[in-house]
């Protein structure tokens, strides 16, 4: 559960299981329904060049100004034009009730 008008931070969690360098796409974008801020885009699609075993890490912040069931699209990692990694789309509830959050709920919530 979301309450309206606090900032979230999401961390995006990639890592490269091979032994081999990789150059892949890393697609990403805020909750339907809510507002990007700190610098955050709507949507953004970058290049992330990993060395063998490489873990990266990529961040968003956002807001709901709104109570309401939003739809969260997953992030997406390409490799030449193909989707190799996903999770599914996701249901999110936003609500005024201000609930303490506990270290990894967000992550559980949309993975």
């Amino acid at each position: 559960m979301f309450s309206k008008n606090n900032t979230y931070e999401c961390t995006l969690i990639m890592t490269n299981l091979t032994s081999k360098r990789k150059k892949l796409n890393l697609i990403y974008q805020v909750p339907n329904g809510s507002i990007p801020v700190k610098g955050t885009d709507h949507f953004n699609s970058q290049l992330v060049k990993f060395e063998a075993y490489e873990t990266k890490t990529q961040k968003m912040h956002f807001y709901f100004p709104e109570n309401g069931d939003f739809q969260h699209y997953p992030s997406n990692i390409t490799d030449t034009d193909a989707v190799i990694a996903r999770s599914n789309i996701k249901t999110l509830k936003v609500s005024l009730k201000k609930e303490k959050l506990v270290e990894g709920t967000f992550y559980k919530e949309i993975s």
